[in-house]
């Protein structure tokens, strides 16, 4: 991520609003002098700058469920059973300048699961001072951290630890190592890794950090703030402290993470000044057009001009984001009410009747403004001039879509039957990523297609059919399909 600039420990603030639709007067930050934060990485959305380095075996670190995570025990060769691989794998940080600090420590919360035995020497938090892209070259020194509270769930526990100070006036690496065996291996994951100036477990004065990238607005209806802006004005506040005030910020939509949907009228996404992940805010559970719960109206996609109006918090010191239920979207491409027409441009959810309805080729589900758990049973979902039908089949279970995942799930006896006027090519099918050695996809053993065949390594079924359809014939486990495209 981008490394943490300096400010002075003074900021002038001058509000004199009580609503969005008033006009405060312009918010100043100097930014000369020191910060404390030397290295942010939330892991919420991305491992950021944060590199997977593998010394042995081929395993990764990925970013899942708002974490780092990694782990050995998954179904590898997609035959639907979960087994063991050992590797060595680092999760190696940008570079951290400590060249003109007098000491500095490192904090993030893990939790790890399912370890057997080894917790202290499958788990390390390293550092180097010569690290060049090969972590097996690199000379690591271990900083020892605490295994108190974890090692059979995923909870998550707070830790701090300071750097050794021989290291202190150098450019630095810290790298965590997962050691995973042959015949077991622990699933670990890492959230809001920090590295500060002082003493681990010493109050740290309030100092806001300032991150680059050029600032701009005063946080009004007239002036909004910017992305950038806005992350610098919330970390001023302090931990979880919320703002006075309501501010205006202003962007361009990078990712979803919960549609607008009527369950609960509310949604939470990522915007940025570019529309890429870098100086991403998170919009955190905001109200719709209106300041109201949505109901009905055009649904957010990936590139909206947005703006969005509330309080802000810098939740856990570590996530600048919007407050719950104290913020809404007050424009969405201009636009600053609801329209009649439910669905965006591109994506129509029809929460309201049986039929669905997509623009174009490919179906993203997570912009479907579906309700977390709806069923999709037997509901026809239009994508251009092709039709999906999931049905419960032979199950017990009827498919769903589910937020925790962003996926269509398909159970035990479900099919997916997709079919077109035209004669379909291929279907190529994403699938949600493993977690905890589950994994999501079809294999030769736990599914079947009507027609055609199916590609169990890149997910592309071929049909050269006007219709087909997938059956997932396993009576355990079910499938999370992120996206399907249609080619003819």
């Amino acid at each position: 991520m981008k490394r943490i600039l300096s400010l002075l420990s003074t900021i002038a603030a001058i509000f004199a609003f009580t609503a969005c639709e008033d006009v405060p007067e312009p918010y100043v930050l100097n930014t000369t002098g020191t910060t404390s934060t030397l290295l942010n990485e939330t892991f919420a959305s991305s491992l950021g700058k944060f590199n997977s380095k593998s010394a042995s075996g081929t395993l990764q670190w990925k970013n899942d469920y708002s974490s780092a995570v990694i782990t050995g025990y998954q179904d590898f060769d997609g035959n639907g059973v979960k087994e063991n691989q050992a590797g060595e794998t680092y999760l190696v940080s940008p570079a951290v300048h400590l060249e003109d600090v007098d000491s500095a420590y490192v904090s993030f919360s893990q939790a790890i699961n399912y370890e057997k035995q080894t917790i202290a020497e499958d788990h390390k938090l390293l550092i180097s001072s010569d690290y060049a892209n090969d972590v097996t070259t690199a000379t690591w020194t271990e900083i020892p951290i605490s295994f108190n509270g974890v090692g059979g769930s995923f909870t998550f526990v707070e830790q701090e630890v300071q750097i050794p100070e021989s290291y202190i006036g150098k450019t630095v690496y810290l790298a965590l190592k997962h050691t995973a065996h042959d015949s077991y291996s622990s699933t670990w994951e890492v959230k809001n890794f920090r590295v500060q100036r002082g003493v681990a477990g010493e109050q740290q004065p309030d100092e806001p950090s300032v991150i680059e990238g050029e600032a701009t607005g005063t946080g009004t209806l007239e002036d909004p703030f910017n992305c950038v802006a806005a992350i610098n004005y919330i970390n001023s506040l302090g931990s979880d402290v919320e703002s006075s005030e309501n501010v205006y910020i202003k962007g361009k939509v990078v990712s979803i993470t919960e549609q607008y949907g009527t369950q609960y009228g509310n949604a939470t996404f990522y915007i940025s000044d570019d529309g890429t992940t870098a100086n991403q805010f998170q919009v955190y559970r905001a109200l719709y057009l209106g300041n109201t719960k949505y109901s009905s109206g055009t649904l957010l996609k990936v590139g909206d001009d947005v703006i969005v109006c509330g309080k802000v918090v810098n939740f856990r010191g570590n996530t600048p984001e919007t407050v719950t239920g104290k913020a809404y979207l007050y424009s969405l491409n201009g636009e600053t009410s609801p329209s009649d027409n439910p669905g965006n441009d591109d994506n129509t959810s029809g929460n309201d009747d049986n039929t669905s309805t997509v623009e174009g080729n490919t179906i993203t589900f997570s912009a479907m403004g579906y309700d977390n758990a709806q069923d999709l049973n037997d509901k026809a979902i239009k994508v251009g001039d092709a039709t999906l039908v999931f049905s419960k089949g032979e199950g017990s279970t009827t498919p769903k879509y589910y937020n925790a995942g962003t996926a269509m799930r398909m159970y035990g006896g479900n099919t997916l039957t997709i079919s077109s006027d035209k004669t379909i090519k291929n279907v190529t099918i994403v699938y949600g990523e493993d977690y905890n050695g589950n994994s999501y996809y079809p294999t030769a053993e736990n599914s079947v297609v009507s027609v055609g065949t199916y590609d169990y390594n890149d997910h592309i079924w071929t049909l050269n059919a006007t219709s087909g359809v997938l059956t997932r014939n396993a009576q355990t486990g079910h499938f999370r399909i992120v996206s399907i495209t249609i080619d003819y």
